[in-house]
């Protein structure tokens, strides 16, 4: 066995069981396989078709071409054809495999079978048409004809004689190698007697064996008492022969030995379960060697263990039985081995006896053949003989038939040359059509079409990419090229093509039609693909999309019938009267001459000699009917009966028994729904069809597996014309008078004028019907473009389904809202409409209320795409290029246009090569030389907001459509996509999505009583998960139940508080009861008992789907928005929670939902998230009614409750603490109304409170009126906020809508090729200029070092540098270098192993090749980045450079240090300012010291128990030229976040840029800063502004650990404000 790795796998992590993982799957499964590529597949197509045989050309007419000559073409035609499948299956499903070898391998027999029924059928039907042309002219050309059958006549009774003996002769050689044959098997019958019994002996004797081990294992087994255990643990220093033991039993466990893994080993909660089933099977040798070893130790025996305790006895004896049953099984491995080559040995007999016999059998019926063929010819000897008797004694007359003919012999002629044409084109039409029956189920109605056009295309000979690229397909049909074919194609096919026509004939067209079956394109090729009589003879079951369920409509009736006919091959002597029966035709002929004699006298010996003629033929013809009534009772049983199909739906739970009894009596089936029934034990054993064979599955038997995941005039007029054919066929020349028969070929004709005539009637009715449903068609459509935009959200969340009840509910909706009667054509049209808006409002409505108002731009956005595609502004490319963008196929890539302009500086590369690609498409073209040349025209458009409405600068003279100036802010402006996507659905959309629905709708009106709703629930702890469901379900049930109590919530998941049986009984309770069921913790269930599912039965279909296929999912994401958090907290209070009027409310509103909105913004503003929920402001409006009722100033209580315990309670963070406390001031206070400045949360709280003269009803309701109002997103100032922080949370809101609507596109492009090889080389450089760069900073690190440890260089620098600071910059200098070192066999590591080298077993290693392969920092470099983690990448240029910087600051190179640092320099820069500190303490203390440190290697530093002097002294230098404090050091690459520096007054100010601010130097000093040093400050606040290190794009993590420093900064805005936007100081990455 091989087990085949990919290069992708090969760099993963593997664990050290992956091979005996693999080996136990294949052995379970033996499907595995690994994808072919095109040369393999090629070779196998040729082996395949070496041997198969070109039809016999006995038809000159008829030219098929040789199958063999074709090899090479069909050979790469069809690896081309399964190659493009896998790509496309790729995007389909890559998790399920539709596309393997073993359906290459179907596809080479499909195409044999399909040639062979084609060439039968072609050959058929052409030997029928040749066949009614010759009896036609055979009517003209009578004389030669009878000439013609006495000279046949003659030749067949030659040959007949000649049958007659070579048939006796050969059954006399059949009878003479039947006997031998049963001699053969009766030898053989002995022989497998005797190994029979050799066998039972042997196993008799190997399960005796296998018993006697058991028993020996389980002795010492039932020793040991689960309170041995506790008195084994119970040691606190066990005797040394107990740990022996324990040691022992580590090993086997193969855990680390010694008493504390051995107790814990003993504390697993079912180690006596692991005793029990300990796979003692499976124990190695160097296993069982070792635990010898370890029981025959000194001090091991029974009696000394016994001695110590009598438990590790009874342990250690467990494990003499696990080491004696490991040597008794393998001193019964020889007897095994005998018994399996005994085994082995009798199956081969067994084989052989089978094929004697069945050779036997082949004998035998041979001689039943030959001996029906004897009579047969004996029979059709005397035929012969009686038909030349009667020819030669006939006479012949001449009819006049050409001019009743000729209309007739034109169309079978014209048709006779197609057929003579579709002859040279059945490779080509037998390859398309075996790949659409083997490849096209699965794929979706237009997949399939697409797929099918481009495997004509590569029969032609065009070279088109055979991948899926819908950006490339789309180009294609924008341009509408005439493209030329090639001369040479590579395969012929039928021009034009058609599936329909070559997979099924019209007559069974027509019968559909009669029959009513669906008429679309789609639905008939499904037809037809599920139909295919190759599903007999392939080696996997059908496995058909049906998302309509329309299998059992084209099931019944089977298609059997057709194929026993086309398998029974061409009937050469069909229609050719003269040769099928010469006797007739003797009948025939004296019956014309005796209607002839009629029109002259006759004698009477004429009459009496017609008479007895007469009688003659009558007896002959009795004998004749009795004979074909004999033969067709012979024939009958061998015909089976009409099987009738079996339908089972995978839901079902008697599934696996039903497959069992139709597999049994050998009955199709269709299993509807066959995703529900896979974990079925049957059908997964029904599925490896290979290995079925009788008795258990009969002949006959085939599954049809089906899921749904997803004109009367002319019939009668072509049924006319095949009577007409027929009638030629089987009424031969002399059968009637040429008279009658040229009348019923005149009446046949008249019948077909009249049908026709009927026919354009008809058609003229439907046109009319056409369009008098034309304007209600219009809104059909309307409504299945929403219906078919929605749907792709499936990609997205694929719970979500839109199932045909909620469309048809919200289209009742829909027409309920439109009511009145129509009297005037114009109020159709307005009617009409009315109907489109509410229908779309009525799908979007709905959609919304299923998957929560979090996801209301997404369904706007899809809902308004879908308005331009009813309207035909949206073409399919114009939509691509807004996502996912031309730039993805990389046809379009390779093909992009060179325009030859120079990029501006304000575009980046990405942007500039997406509006390279935007050039293809005709609105776009000139785009590049508009942006270049007009850049500053259009910055100032792409500056204005919602500018999507107006009309754009350019690029040609044509103004573009809404749809393309989408684009373009797309491509140009993606930070700005959230906001320009809610001005374009705005504008299409009108009122917005959410104006009826809250955050906590369940749309419970919606739903039926046999299916339930199922709420997915956030992650616990997501800011979403504000709001309880169980609340709102309680609110619901009391509001259908009017107030009964009728609310049964069942806990699931845990046996520790509802056992099974307790949730059986009470859910059995509740059904009868008519409760309501909710089932809590659904997630929770590791496997859902059967005796769960039963109950669940009589509400759903099938077990499987109780939670999924057939139920209403219900997502509770919560929208943080504040104008949603509002409205939800004033229904709230309008719900009677609170007894308050709203003006002492609405502050406490207002706190709730700033809290819950700055929870969008993550970790940008806080260290932690916020876990409040709507159940907080429950319990703080509680609490408000008690303190208003208790206290005097229940306001200052409310206040500080709520900044200490309701909201401030679960915050850790000191700074998330500070920003929780200003905006409870700023909402809670008394003033916080009273004059408050624009664009503050005291305004917003000014603007909400109601008039004090409404009422209380009245003024809540004006409340929600201007929460309704407020902007989404809102000014960010009245959320405490800078404008920053929300550019910000636009452009991450426009990456997740982005990615969102990407992930929703059904669109298909081919992968990147070689990403995996891309990528190792990728890696490859990475790591050599990685590794060139620190051995760069190493060999400087290193000479730094040896200068320092030789005095040379240092002693300078030491002598005039302060030692704390000196030393800081040393002890940076040493862990980086050592760093260095460590990373540097790290890389040499890494890239050893990918030279080839095996990967090494250090877990560090593993970790950093893992990390670095996936692109992340490896966790053993982690604590080296001071900022958190990044790129590694960039964490190893950010470390060269601190190895540069630190070289600076210990001045080598220079004289005298310059004391300027950047903190990004450091791993520790806190010491840095500690060193400082250290510094002056040492300057103060030991001043005597001083002086002796220039003349003694060392200085004694103060006790490190002595108090530092005070702190350090921070100012912002605002001078151009800063100077160095004497004792202190400036501080450069400081930059502000949330505002910004105003050098000229010093202080900080408002900021509207979302980029940070640099700051001035900082000195920092040890010494306190003069007064005339101090600027001054104008009466500014000062703000303590903390310093973080910055990580890399920008992160920052604003934790309390995190903060280096406080800068006292002079503010021109409030400190409150500051705490509330989080001002803070970055050290910024190094560059």
């Amino acid at each position: 066995m091989f087990i085949l790795i990919g290069d992708d796998q090969a760099h993963k992590q593997l664990p050290s069981t992956l091979f005996l993982r693999l080996l136990q799957l294949a052995i379970a499964c033996t499907d595995r396989y690994e994808p072919w590529d095109q040369d393999s597949l090629v070779t196998v197509a040729q082996h395949h078709l070496k041997g198969v045989q070109s039809p016999p050309l006995d038809n000159d007419s008829l030219r098929f071409p040789d199958i063999q000559a074709s090899v090479p073409s069909v050979a790469k035609a069809m690896a081309l054809i399964h190659l493009s499948a896998a790509s496309y299956q790729g995007h389909l499903c890559p998790e399920l495999p539709l596309v393997t070898p073993k359906t290459f391998l179907d596809f080479l027999d499909t195409f044999v079978l399909q040639r062979q029924w084609m060439t039968l059928h072609i050959k058929n039907r052409a030997q029928r048409i040749q066949n009614a042309l010759e009896n036609l002219k055979m009517l003209i050309e009578r004389h030669s004809a009878h000439t013609t059958l006495v000279f046949n006549l003659e030749e067949q009774l030659k040959g007949s004689h000649k049958s007659l003996g070579r048939l006796t002769h050969q059954i006399d050689q059949s009878k003479i190698l039947y006997k031998r044959q049963l001699i053969e098997c009766r030898q053989q019958e002995n022989l497998i007697e005797n190994l029979t019994k050799q066998r039972d002996a042997l196993r008799a004797q190997y399960e005796a064996f296998l018993e006697q081990m058991g028993k020996a294992f389980l002795g010492p087994l039932s020793q040991l008492q689960v309170a041995d255990f506790e008195e084994i643990r119970s040691y606190r220093a066990p005797p040394e022969s107990v740990v022996q033991v324990t040691d022992a039993l580590c090993d086997l466990f193969h855990r680390e030995t010694g008493w504390a893994s051995a107790k814990q080993l003993l504390c697993s909660e079912d180690f006596y379960q692991e005793l029990v089933f300990f796979p003692k099977e499976k124990m190695t040798d160097a296993e069982m060697i070792k635990l010898n070893l370890a029981l025959k130790a000194p001090g091991m025996s029974d009696a000394d263990l016994r001695a110590v305790s009598i438990p590790i006895a009874s342990l250690a004896a467990w494990l003499w039985a696990v080491l004696c049953y490991g040597l008794a099984q393998r001193r019964g491995l020889p007897t095994g081995l005998l018994l399996r080559q005994v085994e082995a040995t009798l199956a081969r007999e067994q084989a052989r006896l089978g094929q004697y016999q069945f050779q036997a059998q082949e004998l035998l019926e041979h001689s039943l053949a030959l001996s029906k063929n004897l009579e047969n010819a004996q029979t059709s000897h005397k035929r012969v003989v009686e038909n030349l008797g009667q020819a030669q004694c006939g006479k012949h007359h001449k009819w006049p038939v050409e001019a009743a003919l000729l209309t007739p012999m034109h169309s079978w002629t014209t048709e006779l040359q197609k057929l003579k044409g579709h002859s040279s084109t059945v490779l080509g039409d037998a390859l398309l059509c075996s790949a659409a029956i083997n490849y096209l189920g699965p794929f979706p109605p237009v997949r399939r079409q697409e797929l099918l056009d481009k495997w004509l295309a590569l029969c032609r000979g065009c070279q088109e990419p055979l991948g899926p690229d819908d950006v490339a397909q789309a180009l294609k049909q924008m341009q509408k090229s005439v493209a030329t074919l090639p001369k040479n194609p590579l395969l012929s096919t039928r021009s034009p093509f058609s599936l329909v026509s070559l997979l099924s004939s019209e007559s069974e067209q027509f019968q559909w039609d009669r029959d009513m079956k669906p008429q679309a394109k789609s639905a008939r090729l499904a037809a037809l693909l599920l139909r295919s009589r190759t599903h007999y003879f392939s080696c996997r079951w059908p496995l058909l999309l049906d998302p309509g369920n329309e299998a059992l409509i084209w099931l019944k009736p089977l298609p059997l019938e057709e194929a026993g006919r086309l398998a029974n091959g061409p009937t050469n002597g069909t229609g050719k009267g003269f040769k099928r029966n010469k006797r007739e035709s003797k009948e025939e002929n004296m019956e014309d001459e005796d209607d002839d004699s009629d029109e002259c006298d006759k004698t009477k010996e004429q009459k009496a000699e017609e008479k007895r003629i007469k009688e003659t033929k009558e007896k002959k013809e009795g004998q004749q009917e009795q004979e074909e009534k004999e033969q067709q009772d012979e024939e009958g049983p061998q015909s089976p009966p009409p099987l009738d199909l079996q339908v089972f739906s995978g839901a079902s739970p008697e599934l696996g028994p039903q497959l069992q009894e139709a597999a049994a009596h050998g009955l199709p089936v269709l299993l509807t729904n066959m995703e529900l029934g896979l974990d079925c034990p049957e059908l997964q054993w029904l599925l490896q069809r290979e290995q079925l064979s009788p008795p258990q599955v009969q002949p006959g038997f085939c599954l049809y597996l089906s899921t749904a995941v997803p004109l009367n005039a002319l019939e009668k007029g072509e049924a006319q014309w095949e009577r007409l054919l027929l009638m030629l066929l089987l009424q031969g020349p002399w059968r009637q008078r040429p008279a009658k028969f040229l009348r019923d070929v005149v009446r046949a004709q008249g019948e077909l004028c009249r049908l026709h005539a009927h026919l354009e009637d008809l058609e003229e009715l439907r046109l009319k019907e056409v369009a008098v449903w034309a304007p209600y068609r219009r809104v059909v459509w309307h409504g299945m473009t929403i219906i078919k935009a929605l749907s792709s959200l499936q990609n997205l969340l694929p719970l979500f389904h839109m199932s045909p009840e909620d469309c048809l509910a919200a289209t009742k909706r829909a027409l309920n809202s439109i009511k009145g009667e129509i009297h005037r054509r114009e109020e159709v049209t307005c009617r009409l409409l009315q109907l489109k808006r509410q229908l779309t409002h009525q799908l979007l409505g709905s959609t919304v209320a299923t998957l929560g108002l979090t996801r209301v731009p997404l369904v706007g956005v899809l809902g308004a795409l879908a308005l331009l595609r009813v309207a035909r502004k949206a073409p399919e490319l114009e939509r691509l290029a807004l996502w996912p963008g031309l730039a993805v196929s990389p046809s379009i890539g390779c093909e992009k246009p060179a325009p030859g302009v120079a990029r501006p500086a304000w575009l980046g590369l990405r942007t500039w090569h997406e509006c390279e690609m935007l050039e293809v498409l005709p609105p776009f073209a000139g785009l590049c030389a508009s942006l270049a040349g007009h850049a500053s025209v259009w910055q100032a458009y792409l500056s204005l907001s919602s500018s999507v409405l107006g009309p754009a600068p350019g690029p040609g003279a044509h103004p573009l459509s809404l749809l393309q100036k989408l684009i373009l802010w797309r491509v140009l402006r993606p930070e700005c996509l959230v906001s320009t996507l809610a001005t374009f659905t705005t504008s299409l959309l009108g009122r917005p999505l959410d104006e009826n629905l809250s955050a906590h709708t369940i749309p419970f009106e919606h739903t039926q009583a046999t299916q339930p709703i199922l709420i997915l629930l956030p992650p616990p702890g997501h800011p979403t998960a504000t709001l309880h469901h169980l609340t709102v379900i309680q609110k619901l049930a009391a509001r259908h139940q009017q107030g009964k109590k009728h609310l049964k919530v069942i806990a699931l998941g845990s046996e520790t508080w509802d056992p099974v049986s307790i949730v059986i009984s009470s859910l059995r309770k509740a059904m009868l009861r008519g409760e309501w069921l909710v089932l809590e913790n659904c997630h929770l269930m590791p496997h859902w008992p059967k005796e769960l599912l039963q109950p669940l039965l009589g509400l759903l279909d099938g077990a499987k789907a109780v939670l999924t296929q057939h139920s209403m999912p219900v997502f509770w994401d919560q929208s943080l928005e504040l104008g949603h958090v509002l409205v939800d907290s004033v229904e709230l209070v309008q719900q009677g929670l609170s007894v308050q009027p709203p003006s002492r409310v609405l502050p406490l509103l207002l706190l709730h939902g700033l809290l819950l909105h700055r929870q969008l913004y993550g970790m940008k503003l806080q260290a932690h998230r916020g876990h409040w929920s709507q159940a907080t402001l429950t319990h703080v409006l509680q609490i408000q009614d008690q303190l208003c009722a208790s206290l005097s100033n229940p306001s200052v209580a409310m206040r500080e409750l709520a900044a200490s315990v309701f909201y401030g309670g679960p915050v850790g963070d000191d700074k998330d603490r500070e920003v929780l406390i200003s905006l409870t001031r700023a909402c809670l206070s008394s003033s916080s109304g009273n004059g408050a400045q624009p664009h503050t949360p005291q305004y917003l709280l000014a603007t909400l409170m109601p008039s004090p003269e409404l009422k209380e009803l009245d003024a809540l309701e004006e409340c929600k009126g201007q929460m309704h109002l407020l902007p989404t997103p809102p000014e960010p100032r009245i959320c405490g906020l800078s404008a920053g922080s929300q550019t910000w949370l636009l452009r991450r809101q426009s990456r997740a809508i982005l990615s969102a609507l990407q992930r929703c596109s059904p669109t298909w492009v081919p992968a990147a090729r070689g990403t995996s090889r891309r990528a190792e080389r990728r890696l490859r450089q990475r790591l050599a200029q990685a590794k060139r760069r620190l051995e760069s900073l190493q060999a400087q690190l290193t000479e730094i070092m040896r200068q320092e440890e030789s005095g040379v260089g240092f002693g300078e620098l030491g002598l005039s540098a302060p030692l704390p600071l000196e030393g800081f910059l040393k002890t940076e200098v040493l862990e980086l270098s050592q760093l260095v070192g460590a990373l540097q066999r790290d890389l040499d590591c890494l890239l050893q192993q990918l030279k080839g080298a095996p990967p090494c077993a250090a877990r560090r290693c593993a970790a950093v090749a893992q990390a670095l392969w996936t692109g992340r920092l490896p966790a053993p470099w982690r604590p080296h980045a001071p900022a958190g983690p990044q790129p590694p990448w960039h964490w190893l240029r950010q470390l060269s450079r601190r190895g540069q910087l630190l070289l600076r600051y210990l001045g080598v190179g220079t004289q005298v240090p310059e004391r300027i640092f950047h903190l990004s320099a450091f791993c520790h820069p806190r010491r840095l300012l500690l060193s400082l500190r250290w510094e002056a303490t040492f300057a103060v203390v030991a001043p005597t010291n001083f002086p002796a440190c220039q003349t003694s290697s060392s200085c004694q530093l103060p006790h490190k128990r002595q108090e530092l002097i005070s702190p350090l002294h921070f100012q912002v230098a605002n001078s151009p030229h800063p100077t160095v404090p004497e004792m202190g050091l400036l501080l450069i690459g400081l930059q502000l976040h949330n505002a910004k520096w105003d050098p000229v007054a010093g202080a900080l100010q408002d900021s509207s840029s979302s980029q940070p601010s640099p700051l001035p130097p900082v000195s920092v000093s040890a010494q306190a800063p003069a007064a005339n040093d101090l600027p001054p400050r104008g009466g500014l606040a000062v703000y303590s502004c903390p310093v973080y290190l910055e990580g890399p794009l920008g992160t920052t993590r604003l934790h309390r650990r995190k903060v280096l420093m406080h800068l006292p900064l002079p503010t021109k805005l409030s400190p409150a404000t500051c705490i509330q936007r989080r001002v803070h100081v970055c050290s910024a990455p190094l560059s």
